[in-house]
């Protein structure tokens, strides 16, 4: 058995500068250099996190067990944020706001891989389970429409002071959770022919919070079945399937919850072993994907 224990902290300030405007020809509406908000303002993030991982080794089975813990705190104070640019008038609409958002993030997933004889053909098998919930503490976010002030990006001349803005009560978030359950498989059918499978099992709840307090838990199984062909030591040809499931937290204008991501893949490619060093994969891609 191995036990590996780890920490990260993280704390940093980046200038809030979501991006540049275009004019209608393409163009810049201002040299790069230009600021759009105010020079004052600052995003502060701070992150730590710390975790635990096992492994053991069973013979036939090896075992990974991970648990995983993030705190997130992002702080934007007082702010003049660019909201809309105005070719007409070569400005930028800017808002006044502040955002506070804290979140912690619990993860676990244990895995068992196994290599078996099964009928006289090598199994390479894998099972697992994983679970994870992320949790708002606080979520504060503050605008104030009838402050906005215009920006001249041919003359810019920025606030002594940024306006304050309004104090409003934190959104209160339920919890998010997901888990899932899986299997997979890859079988030696011959010396050049392996075959592969798996099927996942996810089950998703959104959080809850004053607008949405009634939410759907939704679930879904998806496939994944895949075969490599060994023309050579050097050359192999393979195949993927697989089905996605992606639930999402998003609503739509009246609150309702937005179904999930569904897609499906479909690759086709080959892989030329040229030397120890050089390695060619060309493959081809068809994903579709919808909500």
């Amino acid at each position: 058995h191995s036990v590996t224990l780890w920490a990260e902290y993280l704390d940093l300030e980046t200038p809030l500068e979501p991006g540049f405007g275009i004019t209608s020809s393409g163009d810049l509406a201002a040299p790069m250099d230009t600021i759009f908000g105010h020079p004052d303002n600052v995003m502060e993030n701070e992150q730590y996190a710390f975790g635990i991982d096992l492994d053991s080794d069973f013979g036939t089975w090896t075992t990974n067990l991970k648990y995983k813990f993030d705190s997130f705190e992002t702080v934007l104070n007082d702010s003049l944020a660019p909201f809309n640019y105005i070719e007409a008038l070569d400005s930028v609409l800017r808002i006044p706001g502040r955002f506070l958002s804290v979140s912690e993030v619990e993860m676990v997933t244990f895995t068992a891989n196994g290599d078996l004889d099964i009928g006289g053909f090598r199994n390479r098998v894998s099972i697992g389970l994983d679970y994870r919930e992320t949790r708002t503490e606080e979520y504060n976010l503050s605008t104030d429409f009838f402050g906005a002030a215009f920006l001249s990006l041919s003359n810019p001349i920025y606030e002594t002071t940024i306006p304050s803005s309004p104090i409003v009560p934190d959104t209160e978030f339920g919890p998010t959770t997901q888990s899932g359950v899986f299997i997979q498989n890859h079988i030696n059918l011959t010396e050049s022919l392996i075959a592969s499978g798996g099927l996942r099992y996810t089950q998703f709840e959104p959080s809850t919070n004053a607008q949405i307090t009634e939410v759907e838990k939704v679930s879904e199984t998806t496939p994944q079945l895949g075969a490599l062909y060994k023309v050579n030591e050097s050359l192999s040809i393979f195949a993927n399937y697989a089905e996605s499931f992606n639930p999402t937290t998003a609503v739509d204008i009246d609150g309702n919850q937005l179904d999930p991501v569904t897609g499906e893949g479909f690759e086709l490619g080959i892989k030329y072993n040229v030397n120890d060093r050089l390695n060619i994969n060309v493959a081809a891609f068809d994903i579709s994907r919808v909500n």
